[in-house]
């Protein structure tokens, strides 16, 4: 049976210096889909014993620790083969409850912030037109 962990459980390892987190250790969480809608659970990993062999440095990693480190994880560009060589790593899975709670998250910010990539669009059609006007009635 898989170990089941809740966010708040997963907060107990938060802090950069490894006297703030739980055991010392460095965990955090990570979807198994770059796109939240297409993911299907968040495993937790322990990466402690990772730190010194990760290419991209050791304080990356702890300043995500006891979070959901899914973006910054998928956003860094990390492959297929990344994530399968993450699996020795596994402790766990967040509990069905959280990972939908998360999900519904990246949903709501990823609808809320559609909205907001018009803006500059918006300005740039403002833009011209008071061009055009100024250039029509100068």
């Amino acid at each position: 049976m898989v170990k089941k962990f809740t966010l708040k459980q997963l907060e107990r390892y938060q802090g950069e210096d490894d006297a703030q987190r739980h055991e010392g250790k460095v965990v955090f969480a990570i979807r198994d889909a770059k796109s939240a809608a297409n993911a299907t659970k968040y495993n937790v990993y322990d990466v402690t014993k990772y730190l010194e062999d990760h290419p991209g440095g050791d304080d990356i990693m702890k300043e995500n620790s006891g979070i959901d480190a899914s973006d910054e994880f998928w956003d860094i560009g990390h492959s297929e083969q990344a994530m399968d060589g993450m699996k020795q790593y596994i402790i766990g899975q967040l509990t069905d409850e959280d990972c939908t709670k998360l999900k519904e998250k990246a949903s709501a910010s990823s609808m809320g912030g559609g909205g907001g990539s018009m803006m500059p669009l918006i300005v740039l059609l403002l833009l011209v037109a008071a061009g055009a006007a100024a250039f029509l009635y100068t």
